[in-house]
């Protein structure tokens, strides 16, 4: 996977802004990826 994120340049949010965005949207994923990957030792 190569696709590079770049904030949106004609958006009227900081890039800061959109950056958090991104990563509260992806959050969820990847805290299910490591429950999977660790096998529930990441809640420790």
């Amino acid at each position: 996977m190569n696709a590079q994120i770049i904030p949106h340049k004609k958006s009227t949010e900081s890039k800061w802004k959109q950056v958090v965005k991104i990563f509260t949207k992806i959050s969820g994923n990847y805290d299910l990826l490591s429950r999977v990957i660790t096998s529930g030792m990441d809640k420790r």
